[in-house]
């Protein structure tokens, strides 16, 4: 269920390449996680692998949507021409108190405290409001493309491929 990531081979997907893994470097510093198991945010776990065996035993078909960085959103990002390193970096370097701020960094403490693997269970959300703002916030272009469009084709996917859709 690992996808590789593959850009275009040409000038454009050369140019994304080189866009695009400083700009996942600096989004790893800033949203980095750490727990004792190695649970991440970007790869499925446990609750993934039972959800896809109990689905095999049972005969149910298993559609995989992809992960964070899937064909999709990497295609998209490698048309976005704003993602430069020096903006990005400013907006991370940049400190500026204020409640959202706080707020930010009260629930990556409460992640990094507790654990991805119990935070998990209490994320609702307000918690992923909080997160889906800041990653807005420092990566207003890329938010769109990351979350918004995902958004649409993941609804768009299960309107039309899912099974129990009705014919009119």
């Amino acid at each position: 269920m690992t996808e590789h990531l593959q850009f275009e081979r040409s000038s454009r997907g050369f140019t994304s390449f080189l866009k695009f893994y400083p700009w996942a470097y600096v989004n790893h510093l800033r949203y980095e996680v750490h727990c004792e198991s190695g649970a991440s945010p970007f790869y499925p776990g446990l609750e993934v692998f039972k959800a896809v065996q109990s689905a095999n035993d049972k005969g149910l078909p298993v559609h995989f949507m992809g992960g964070v960085f899937n064909e999709h959103t990497l295609s998209a990002l490698s048309h976005e021409r704003r993602m430069h390193l020096i903006p990005q970096l400013w907006r991370l370097l940049r400190t500026k108190r204020n409640y959202e701020s706080m707020e930010i960094s009260d629930l990556f403490e409460m992640i990094n405290i507790r654990g991805l693997e119990q935070m998990s269970e209490h994320l609702d959300d307000k918690h992923m409001g909080v997160l889906v703002y800041d990653f807005g916030r420092r990566n207003p272009f890329q938010k769109n493309i990351m979350v918004d469009q995902e958004n649409v084709r993941l609804f768009e996917h299960i309107f039309n491929h899912m099974e129990g859709r009705r014919q009119h």
